[in-house]
């Protein structure tokens, strides 16, 4: 009885494709101890393939997409509650009883600096202020000192 379950789940293996079907055929009636042996390799082999392997690959998926759904969160954390001009987080302008806010839709509106620098990229710049000129002079060497820090909490970006 045994080993007509064993003949079954041996050929079940078998006929399914794998390094099963590229071993010889072993008889179960004369070479037993053999048989047996073989079908235990056979049914480590695809539990190795099948499942250990399988498992890797879903878990690198999976852990892939965790990492990217971070990502996310902490870039619309920062969209959400981090300053785009200084830096400053809604926790620091609450702790200086500002609102937050009013100070990114006012104080310091991301669009007002786009219009701004647009101005001074299609401007002639023999008519720029003395003031215009320091700014163009400072953006041309990546320096932001000139931008307004309101409150000055904001921590240093990385």
């Amino acid at each position: 009885m045994i080993v007509c379950f064993l003949f079954n789940l041996d050929y079940g293996f078998r006929s399914g494709g794998g390094i099963a079907e590229l071993l010889p055929v072993i008889s179960y009636g004369t070479e037993t101890g053999h048989f047996i042996a073989r079908v235990f390799f056979n049914i480590l082999f695809h539990v190795m393939i099948a499942l250990i392997m399988i498992n890797l690959f879903f878990g690198i998926i999976v852990d892939t997409f965790a990492d990217l759904r971070d990502k996310n969160s902490n870039i619309q954390y920062d969209m959400d509650n981090v300053c785009y001009i200084c830096q400053i987080t809604r926790d620091s302008a609450l702790n200086q009883n500002m609102d937050f806010q009013k100070h990114i839709k006012l104080d310091h509106n991301i669009w007002n600096y786009v219009y701004f620098f647009t101005y001074l990229n299609i401007s002639n710049p023999l008519s720029f202020t003395s003031l215009e000129k320091s700014v163009i002079d400072k953006m041309s060497e990546k320096d932001i000192s000139w931008i307004p820090i309101i409150g000055g909490g904001g921590e240093e970006p990385e």
